[in-house]
């Protein structure tokens, strides 16, 4: 077997090199495709195994099962199959973002049909879905360039992966191969005896052919024509399903379980292509990506043009796995953010860098210095040492004037009031996407951020410039009740007084106001500048206007157009 494998190990060898060199004179920017055999008792050895993983390039991968016994067969077999993965790289889906895009438009075809899919059905579909579209546009092309070696293929091909037994097939399962027939005008033994679905698939093959086949441009109408019709399919089959389930009865409890068994296969056999496509792998697409940051560009792009939720949806489809959930949220707000938000401090050259804080009055301290007015809005029950507040004075050893950057204190409101991140109309969407403006600006200045990001809880960052750090923080999901975090404020605006930007966003009431406008009080008079930005109604901006008095600002802002309006109005001043 081993001297067997090996003769043919060097005639794939031959046969892909005379593709490389011949068909594509040389000029390929891809690797060799690695050959393997497949042994009897892995799953795939009666077709073989053939895909590209996608790392630092894109690697074919031709892993043949059961080897045929003519040594002229299997060099023919090997040419098409290299050709065939070739050309997923140089024509259909030709990049990464062309499959993400053809799995995008599968999602939204099965969105608006009259039989939709359920979510977890559509999504384990899609990918198998795009690459028998793909295998469509592709083996066309081969077919019209060698059409011998890419038939006998097909038919070849056909035949292992059904077992001679093609018309007892599901109709959704048959598409493919129709489409094919349909296409080339030529037989693929197919003997298809379903006189309107041949009307279908002639229809769609007269569709598939406008501008040409390997028309770029109408690759993402092909998708939305051929999944339409799949849907129909897969509808009429499962119509079929039920009749006959009908048909026999329930009779005895055994036939019942008869019956259970038969509904428990019938997802096989009534949805998705049973008959393999080429290159299906266990994710149910022809590309295998084994390294994220090789496609920063494409998810990038991605998330540019889909929603939140089809973006991870999308991601998990094609198989990319990052870092976490977290990250994917992380890289769709940044793509979605592009345009920094500069939000500015006018800093005077004055060096104003003495400032009150809150602090506990504890026993032994003077009397005078207690704040009776503050411990009872701290709490209505006097606690020495506990709910007992004083004023304190600190001293900055950094004068003002030496300052050249101003940092950012973001305050987030992320309670259950403000929704779901996914949503794109929710107030916490619209927050974080002018959040990560905000901090898009800093990160460019390299300057410093902190962050609250509260609810009935407070997470938080402490100053700095690790910025990834900063926008997990800020999407990390809380819901709950609105507590404003004084307590923490006051801590980190003790640590860094002057050349700040404190930004609020809220929908909620401030509670110990009174406290609260105090310590941006002092903010302001240390020429920090302070927005507050509500996002409940209108009218809540009264009820902070004292902050206006001192010089910060208080606005209402539904969006994120409505902050970047604020801030940019503020610049023009």
């Amino acid at each position: 077997m081993e001297q067997k494998q090996f003769k043919y190990q060097k005639i794939a060898e031959e046969a892909i090199l005379e593709v490389f060199q011949k068909d594509y004179f040389g000029l390929l920017a891809l690797p060799m495709p690695k050959v393997k055999f497949l042994t009897k008792d892995e799953e795939n050895y009666r077709s073989g195994e053939y895909y590209i993983t996608i790392g630092n390039n894109w690697q074919i991968h031709l892993n043949f099962g059961e080897l045929p016994k003519r040594t002229k067969e299997f060099k023919d077999e090997v040419k098409v199959l290299t050709r065939h993965e070739i050309e997923h790289y140089q024509t259909c889906p030709y990049d990464v973002i062309g499959q993400f895009r053809m799995i995008k438009r599968i999602i939204d075809t099965n969105r608006t049909h009259k039989n939709i899919l359920s979510e977890n059905s559509i999504s384990q579909l899609a990918g198998s879905i795009a690459n028998q579209i793909a295998d469509i546009i592709i083996d066309t092309k081969n077919f019209i360039k060698y059409p011998k070696e890419t038939l006998i293929s097909e038919v070849n091909w056909i035949k292992k992966g059904s077992g001679d037994s093609f018309q007892s097939e599901a109709r959704n399962g048959k598409l493919m191969f129709l489409l094919k027939e349909a296409i080339w005008k030529k037989n693929l033994e197919l003997n298809e005896t379903d006189i309107a679905l041949q009307e279908k698939v002639k229809k769609l093959a007269s569709e598939f052919e406008e501008n040409g086949i390997i028309d770029s441009k109408s690759f993402l109408d092909k998708t939305e024509k051929y999944t339409n019709l799949l849907l129909d399919l897969i509808e009429l089959d499962k119509n079929d399903f039920e009749q006959q389930q009908q048909q026999q009865g329930s009779g005895n409890s055994q036939s019942q379980g008869n019956d259970g068994l038969r509904e428990k296969n019938s997802h096989s056999q009534n949805i998705g292509n049973t008959i393999p496509s080429k290159d299906d792998t266990n994710d149910g697409g022809q590309l295998v990506f084994q390294d994220p940051d090789k496609i920063e560009s494409a998810i990038n792009q991605l998330a540019q043009e889909t929603s939140i939720d089809e973006f991870e949806l999308i991601l998990n489809i094609s198989g990319i796995k990052l870092k976490d959930e977290k990250e994917k949220k992380k890289i769709w707000f940044e793509q979605n953010n592009v345009d920094a938000i500069p939000i500015i401090s006018k800093k005077s050259k004055g060096s104003k860098n003495d400032m009150s804080y809150p602090s506990p009055w504890k026993i032994g301290d003077p009397i005078e210095d207690l704040d009776m007015l503050l411990s009872l809005q701290t709490s209505p029950k006097i606690l020495p040492g506990i709910t007992t507040k004083k004023w304190e004075q600190q001293y900055s050893p950094e004068p003002l004037d030496e300052k050249t950057n101003s940092d950012l204190l973001l305050v987030v409101d992320t309670s259950g009031s403000m929704s779901d991140s996914v949503d794109s109309n929710s107030r916490l969407h619209q927050a974080i996407l002018a959040s990560f403006g905000f901090i898009k600006f800093f990160e460019e200045k390299k300057g410093k951020i902190s962050l609250i990001n509260f609810s009935s809880n407070v997470l938080f960052c402490n100053w700095t410039k690790d910025y990834d750090k900063v926008k997990d923080t800020l999407i990390e999901p809380q819901g709950g009740g609105t507590n404003f975090p004084i307590n923490k404020l006051t801590e980190l605006t003790v640590l860094k007084k002057e050349g700040s930007v404190v930004v609020i966003i809220t929908d909620g009431d401030i509670q110990n106001w009174q406290t609260t406008l105090t310590l941006l009080t002092e903010l302001c008079n240390l020429d920090n500048d302070v927005f507050l930005f509500l996002m409940d109604n209108k009218n809540a901006v009264n009820r902070y206007s004292e902050l206006r008095n001192v010089g910060g600002f208080v606005e209402f802002a539904s969006n994120v157009n409505d902050i970047r309006n604020v801030v940019f109005n503020q610049i023009e001043i």
